[in-house]
């Protein structure tokens, strides 16, 4: 009988092992990176309201439709000045649903008017998409929410309100409609510019509300993973982006994986994000950072 049990206990062992999905190499998913910051290159001039915009929103949401339990779309009319308005539009995909506890993962899609550069901000959307069929796969004890906003550089004309409050538009839009999951978030990483081959850690450091201990258990495996030479400083810095509003705005302790550099002694960001400065070993090291942070920080 005790051989039966055996024998029935090693038959079931193998056959959950055949049906479990292959690990994917984490290679896979840096060259799914490169892949799709070179198909978002292609649409130029992503700037708010563009056709162009529109266009990378519709094969940013089918591409995560492929492995998101749901892919929303949050659209806002916003007035720019008296005879400009644009209509953003937020992309809001959840994985893993039915956790309450959540972590959120943001960057922007639009491009920066005033860099020239038509892969500007493409590193940050494409690290993120290529990471969907990950999460999708393996369930790390809590919910994903991933958030493309629009509007980082669409830019109110009115000097009466505070600086960082006049742009970064679709992160201010998601804040206001999404107040009642707002405390789901155990912490947020926002991803920048990240592949760019001068890119470095930075924390909010306009907010007290960043995620010390999730931003502590980062930095230690980027240390892990023997990334300093990669990323060889972490800062606080008064940097104002999609991470000021997510921090000090809605709340949601927060810390950005951005592309910086230092200047002088100055964090400034980088303005150029051609595909020929992006680094393919950089993408790998932040999508094990950011596997590592969510599945084992909790």
């Amino acid at each position: 009988m005790m051989c039966n049990l055996r024998y029935f206990s090693i038959l079931l062992l193998l056959m959950m092992a055949a049906c479990a999905p292959v690990p994917v190499p984490i290679g896979y998913y840096n060259n799914c990176a490169m892949d799709f910051a070179d198909s978002l290159n292609r649409y130029t001039m992503r700037f708010s309201g563009s056709k162009s915009i529109a266009d990378a929103k519709d094969f940013i949401c089918g591409e995560m439709r492929k492995h998101a339990d749901t892919v929303m779309v949050q659209s806002r009319n916003v007035q720019l000045n008296d005879s400009l308005s644009v209509t953003l539009n937020n992309i809001i995909c959840k994985f893993n649903a039915g956790y309450h506890d959540r972590v959120l993962l943001y960057t922007n899609y639009d491009q920066n008017p005033f860099s020239g550069d038509t892969a500007d901000c493409a590193s940050g959307a494409a690290l993120l998409m290529s990471l969907s069929r990950y999460f999708a796969e393996r369930d790390p004890g809590c919910g994903i929410d991933i958030v493309f906003f629009d509007g980082r550089f669409a830019y109110l004309n009115d000097s009466t309100i505070n600086g960082h409050l006049r742009y970064c538009l679709g992160a201010q839009a998601w804040a206001e409609d999404n107040k009642e999951i707002i405390s789901q978030y155990q912490y947020g990483i926002s991803v920048m510019h990240s592949a760019h081959k001068d890119a470095f850690f930075a924390i909010d450091g306009n907010s007290n509300h960043f995620a010390s201990r999730h931003f502590y258990f980062a930095r230690s495996t980027a240390k892990l993973f023997d990334a300093e030479t990669l990323f060889p400083e972490v800062i606080a810095t008064p940097y104002y982006g999609d991470n000021t509003i997510v921090s000090a705005v809605a709340g949601v302790r927060s810390f950005c994986l951005a592309g910086q550099y230092l200047r002088n002694g100055n964090a400034e960001v980088i303005k150029n994000d051609h595909l020929k400065d992006i680094d393919n070993q950089r993408f790998e090291i932040i999508a094990k950072i950011i596997i590592e942070t969510v599945y084992t920080s909790h």
